[in-house]
């Protein structure tokens, strides 16, 4: 019997939904008022990209260099950028049913509608999610605030990055994309920060 799809609607996730999708290959869609929302905060973010005022993160550095400007040719790449350096756990991976539970409540956050990513972002994550890449997340190690580390090592994958499983074999990033037939991401302003900046690691292994 096949599972039924877990909507995404920015609201009403129960625990149940989780282990549907963790631990039963539950496909997971995003409801069109969700949809809508993230369009709308992501046509915000673009208009703000690009303005005069310094926004952390989107425009303006992070970290030791907060408040130097970012390039306008320079924003996509500085997203990336800001996933790879906070790859830096170590140690044994969490297991499946948690990584894909840490996908499943980062992709029920960004439902909501206020983390400004990327439409095709999310998308991808969900399709990632649903074609049984499950990216390599190290149990050990943090950096700076919220789940920044793990989280990293969870979308690095997504970027043709870093490591993952599929049909049980580990294999790079951009294999595991490849055999599972997923296109890796390009990121936009703000959209690296919008992956990682958030306890979805914390969360999904809870």
């Amino acid at each position: 019997m096949k599972t039924p799809t877990i909507l995404l609607t920015g609201a009403g996730v129960v625990i149940d939904d989780v282990v549907q999708v963790a631990r039963a290959a539950a496909p997971v869609a995003l409801d069109p008022a969700a949809r809508a929302r993230v369009v709308a905060a992501r046509a915000i973010v673009d208009r703000l990209a690009l303005s005069d005022t310094a926004i952390y993160g989107v425009n303006s550095a992070l970290g030791a260099n907060t408040g130097k400007p970012i390039s306008p040719d320079d924003l996509a790449a500085y997203q990336e950028r800001a996933v790879q350096a906070r790859a830096v756990g170590v140690g044994p991976r969490f297991a499946t049913d948690v990584v894909r539970a840490m996908l499943f409540a980062r992709a029920s956050g960004m439902a909501v509608g206020g983390s400004g990513i990327s439409p095709d972002v999310l998308d991808a994550m969900l399709t990632m999610l649903n074609a049984g890449v499950h990216p390599v997340v190290p149990s050990l190690g943090s950096i700076g605030a919220a789940d920044l580390a793990p989280l990293s090592h969870l979308f690095l994958p997504l970027l043709g990055q870093g490591f993952a499983e599929y049909r049980g074999a580990v294999l790079t990033g951009a294999e595991a994309l490849s055999r599972a037939c997923v296109q890796p991401v390009r990121l936009a302003a703000k959209d690296g920060i919008a992956l990682i900046s958030a306890n979805a690691a914390t969360v999904g292994n809870a």
